[in-house]
């Protein structure tokens, strides 16, 4: 009975431990402009002239045109925009302390259930094939959390009216990272609630059947 109640109680750990990530956030510099939604029938000269080559000299110029103006206006705002990295990397640097807590707290429990119920002679092999998954997910999740901190850190290390390109090439690198973690922390997510813990209660229904042959001995 006792084994049983300590899977159960694993078991509500687990998914509470592995709740979704709450992922800190930062303003995203508008890259779109209403000069991209010209018509290009402004930029075609009369076909009747076949001119195609200029056709194209004039798109590529007003592309350019469009180009600079974005560029111009993004050099514009990306103080203010690495103002707002600047807290969202303290954010991260808070998430990653909790996120650190939680998986050490959950893979601890996981690992002595495994170890409590070797010594009651329960196959556990299943289940520790299972933690070793987890543990390999739990690297990688703190791999790409270094790797979204140091984008957030050149991000708002570059002098972005100097080099304006560069300080978005950052941020796209930032939010790519970004979107990453969130993929890997579901990715852990479903390990625990959608493998592990159906392991766990199997697990519990083997001692149930167990305590239930015990029983039925005792009493012949």
């Amino acid at each position: 009975m006792n084994r049983r109640r300590a899977i159960s109680a694993v078991i509500v750990v687990a998914a509470l431990l592995v709740a979704p990530l709450g992922m800190v956030g930062y303003a995203q510099e508008d890259s779109t402009t209403d000069e991209q939604t010209t018509n290009d029938e402004t930029l075609q000269t009369n076909d009747n002239n076949g001119d195609r080559d200029s056709r194209q000299q004039e798109r590529q110029a007003r592309l350019a045109e469009i180009e600079a103006a974005r560029l111009t206006r993004a050099s514009s705002r990306c103080a203010a925009a690495q103002e707002k990295l600047a807290g969202a990397g303290a954010r991260a640097e808070k998430a990653k302390e909790n996120r650190t807590e939680k998986y050490e707290l959950l893979t601890n429990k996981l690992s002595s259930l495994s170890e409590r119920l070797q010594k009651a002679d329960i196959d556990t092999t299943t289940l520790d094939s299972e933690l070793e998954t987890l543990d390999g997910l739990v690297v990688e999740f703190f791999s790409l959390f270094d790797s979204y901190q140091q984008a957030i850190n050149d991000a708002t290390a570059i002098d972005c009216v100097e080099d304006v390109e560069g300080f978005l090439l950052a941020l796209d690198d930032a939010r790519a990272k970004r979107a990453e973690l969130k993929v890997q922390a579901a990715a852990i997510r479903a390990q625990v609630t959608d493998v592990i813990v159906e392991v766990l209660n199997e697990l519990k229904g083997e001692l149930s059947d167990s305590s239930a042959d015990e029983g039925t001995s005792e009493e012949q």
